[in-house]
């Protein structure tokens, strides 16, 4: 336990950096969200096997680092990432096409398929930041972000741990309850209102913060997170690991901290394009 809280708090600490460094410098947010795909790729191609195959996992690792360096969803860089995703796929096709004895092809899509999602994903980070009016709404929306994924998994463990009583879905995950996931979109939209609220009476001026937004933001995305979180656990089962890596000790690999936040990031930024919660 006191290595979780210990490598956590590191963590904690390393994002607060990096987020205000990227105040002043924008270009440290697209950095650190490279820097995390590059990890995730390598953890993605160490569970499916491909590890062993140093062209694979090169290629998954450079398009994880360049697709967060380009507005990867804007009108007029939304090419180049396509292109880098085609390019990506090639790639790995053409190895497969003289290696398929060595590499099983579902084990190979299996690495295509994460690698693009994980990267696209959280590439979103960065055009949630863009979408700010100022670089402190940007900032603020990538915690909202951070909170709707991490809050629902402590409010789902918390709550299911003191009323848990009917399994979710005991076949991938046996710890989750269904009382746990409806504590886990409860305190996700307590925790992003209160994010909100200190924001606004901080930051913006009086009406500038949809609330109801905030809301339904808050609890969609904590449905979505509780996806994400059982969906690399059933990767994590069907590949027969425990956890992707160790890159934080008591925590897991970059894979194990934000699997939820691969899936919530997507959501947030379209729920902020129809439903916006910052006015000007």
């Amino acid at each position: 336990m006191k290595q979780r809280v210990v490598s956590g708090v590191v963590g904690a600490l390393i994002l607060f950096a990096v987020l205000a460094a990227s105040f002043w410098v924008p270009v440290c947010l697209n950095i650190g969200i490279a820097f995390v795909a590059v990890v995730c790729a390598w953890e993605i191609a160490g569970a499916t096997g491909c590890r062993p195959y140093r062209s694979v996992t090169a290629a998954g690792m450079l398009f994880s680092a360049f697709l967060p360096m380009v507005p990867a969803f804007s009108a007029g860089k939304y090419p180049v990432a396509f292109t880098a995703l085609c390019v990506y796929a090639f790639c790995l096709f053409a190895h497969q096409i003289f290696h398929h004895k060595q590499i099983p092809f579902p084990n190979l899509m299996t690495n295509l398929g994460m690698c693009a999602l994980t990267a696209t994903s959280l590439s979103c980070l960065v055009r949630i930041r863009d979408f700010g009016q100022t670089p402190a709404d940007g900032i603020f929306l990538i915690l909202l972000t951070l909170i709707a994924a991490w809050t629902s998994d402590m409010g789902a463990y918390f709550v299911g741990v003191r009323f848990g009583k009917h399994k979710l879905v005991p076949e991938i995950s046996p710890k989750k309850t269904v009382e746990g996931f409806f504590g886990g979109i409860a305190g996700c939209v307590l925790c992003m209102e209160l994010a909100a609220v200190v924001y606004h009476f901080a930051f913006r001026p009086a009406g500038s913060i949809s609330f109801f937004a905030v809301g339904l933001a808050a609890a969609v995305c904590s449905v979505v997170s509780v996806a994400g979180d059982l969906s690399f656990s059933l990767l994590k089962r069907s590949y027969g690991i425990k956890d992707f890596g160790n890159i934080m000790p008591g925590h897991g690999g970059a894979l194990d901290r934000f699997d939820s936040v691969i899936f919530v990031a997507p959501f947030l930024y379209l729920l902020t394009q129809y439903l916006p919660i910052i006015h000007a």
